[in-house]
């Protein structure tokens, strides 16, 4: 099987969205911005990882019946893990006993990230829902994405935890431009672009570096609607900020192409052999 993943082609983007802590409104980022990149004509599939709190299903209206556990564990054929949805873009989750998976032997571990490989050649963009905070078992994800947008409001619990988020995120590794820091649920628009400008600068002093943007979005009352009723906000609401913010996203993301393309089995694999 790993000479197999050896010969995988090259993926397309891995977008990482994460944050410091629950609550922020990240798998609402993550479904409406796939949907945007969809438009701009990518395909897009939203692996959702943020296990027990896999919200992306109920956002799209959908009911998988199979995840990435389940084809672990050899419940399922691969294609029965991938949902197509009305909106052009896919849907894969990881399933609840992920952590049982992660517990039981590292070629179960290897297996998790080559399915996972597999599935995402087949896709210009990836986009990774994750758990709030780090984790360390999926490393593999940040060691191989190529953008990490970082979810925060600008309440102060949540600007700590986005804080070390970060901070963790640049002693991994990962790159300073490559951290894309997202205010969202943004009430004082002029008020909160000054507060995380000072943020954005008190990481930059951490770091040495900038990091790649800053992009705020408002709360708006029809992006709350959307969610009661289970539809991505930015089909019928094309012209609102929130709407705008997503786009301003998708294209820092579309522009920053790596070429040629990393091939990203070979760095998971990298890492299992003690590789950064």
């Amino acid at each position: 099987m790993l000479n197999q993943a050896r010969n995988l082609l090259n993926l397309g983007n891995i977008v990482l969205i994460g944050s410091g802590k629950g609550g922020v409104g990240k798998t609402l980022i993550t479904v409406n911005l796939s949907i945007i990149l969809q438009k701009l004509g990518f395909k897009v599939l939203i692996f959702d990882l943020d296990v027990g709190f896999t919200n992306s299903d109920v956002l799209l209206n959908i009911h998988p019946k199979y995840s990435l556990s389940d084809l672990i564990m050899k419940k399922c054929k691969k294609e029965d893990i991938i949902f197509k949805t009305e909106y052009g873009i896919d849907l894969m989750n990881v399933g609840s006993d992920i952590e049982t998976i992660f517990l039981f032997s590292e070629n179960n571990i290897k297996e998790f990230y080559i399915n996972f490989a597999q599935i995402a050649q087949n896709y210009d963009y990836i986009l990774i829902d994750l758990p709030p905070g780090y984790n360390e078992n999926f490393a593999p994800f940040f060691n191989s994405a190529n953008h990490t947008l970082v979810i925060t409001t600008t309440q102060p619990t949540s600007l700590v935890n986005s804080y070390t988020f970060v901070k963790i995120l640049i002693h991994k590794g990962i790159p300073a431009n490559n951290i894309h820091l997202v205010g969202n649920l943004i009430e004082k628009y002029k008020e909160s672009s000054e507060n995380l400008n000072r943020f954005s600068a008190v990481l930059e002093k951490f770091t040495g570096e900038k990091i790649g943007s800053l992009t705020l979005i408002k709360k708006h009352p029809n992006v709350e609607k959307s969610v009661f009723e289970r539809k991505p906000f930015v089909i019928d609401n094309p012209k609102i900020q929130p709407t705008f913010a997503l786009y301003r996203i998708a294209s820092i993301l579309s522009k920053k192409e790596i070429a040629p393309k990393e091939n990203l089995m070979d760095k998971i694999l990298s890492f299992f052999k003690g590789g950064n």
